[in-house]
């Protein structure tokens, strides 16, 4: 896998100003990636009393950075932190006009994260690194490694008229194929594997597995997304996937290209967990029933 200005960095420490795309570990947790990264704010702010949630493993220097940060938001910035934008996968130079868009995403409108969609692992660092680089608080990058794992989206491609091939993620098979072979070491190295190659392409998060049953003739989409029609099945398979992702040869990689650290994550997961009920839900409610 193809890494920018890999550095080698170590969990706990609070971000720094200067930011490039950053390399953290994935968590099968859905909830608390609504809202990981929050952007500084202006007046008036949310106060905070105790927490609603709980997240291990910061210091407390992390710790402050939190609190600092989560007491500076409005909740129209904590809105903003709820958005996750999908955005093409390809490079983009951040002089083209097509890259204005994303960097008002970022700047002004201070969105929580972006989903990249196809491209090379060339092409998910540069665009990260400029995106993370104009981010005030590093940015949530989520990736749909659901079918194939890597080959997914960051896929091989070629250069014309040579045809060389320029590289790109493991391509596995369809999930599907897992479930077929039902063992769960296969299972437990393409979870592996994924995060191991999402992470050294700057993606945080990943939206795998597909626990689905596909037991279901009306809903053909789920397919080969899925372990198999069997729910004991999916769920072995599904519990082994989750736990290669986050196997300590996946988690305890501290290269990563400088926007932050591995405790990044955590800290941002913890300003969301902090939320109170009642503040999650009127900022739920900021975005509308569409």
């Amino acid at each position: 896998m193809a890494v920018a200005d890999v550095r080698t960095v170590m969990d706990g420490a609070a971000p720094t100003r200067t930011r490039r795309t950053r390399i953290v570990p994935k968590r099968a947790w859905t909830a608390a990636a609504l809202a990981v990264v929050t952007a500084c704010g202006t007046p008036p702010p949310v106060v905070m009393e105790t927490p609603s949630g709980r997240v291990i493993g910061l210091d407390e220097e992390a710790r402050r950075w939190v609190d600092e940060t989560l007491a500076s938001l409005t909740l129209e910035e904590l809105v903003g932190q709820l958005v996750i934008e999908w955005i093409p996968g390809g490079y983009v130079s951040p002089s083209n006009p097509d890259f204005e868009p994303l960097e008002r995403w970022v700047m002004e409108d201070r969105i929580g994260g972006v989903s990249p969609s196809i491209g090379t692992p060339h092409a998910y660092v540069a665009k990260l690194n400029a995106l993370q680089a104009r981010a005030e608080i590093p940015l949530l990058v989520t990736a749909d490694f659901e079918n194939g794992g890597p080959g997914m989206r960051i896929n091989g491609s070629y250069a014309l008229p040579s045809m060389l091939p320029q590289g790109g993620g493991t391509a596995f098979p369809p999930t599907m194929a897992f479930g077929a072979i039902g063992d769960e070491r296969f299972a437990y190295e393409y979870g592996r594997i994924t995060a191991v190659e999402a992470r050294a392409s700057g993606v945080h998060l990943l939206f795998a597995p597909v626990l689905d049953v596909n037991n279901n003739p009306d809903n053909p989409v789920i397919a080969s997304r899925s372990f198999g029609a069997d729910p004991e099945l999916v769920a072995r398979l599904g519990a082994a996937f989750i736990r290669g992702a986050n196997d300590p040869t996946a988690v305890a990689m501290k290269t990563a290209c400088e926007t932050g650290t591995a405790s990044d994550i955590k800290k941002a997961r913890t300003l969301f967990l902090r939320l109170k009920p009642g503040e999650r839900k009127s900022a739920l409610a900021m975005l509308g029933d569409d």
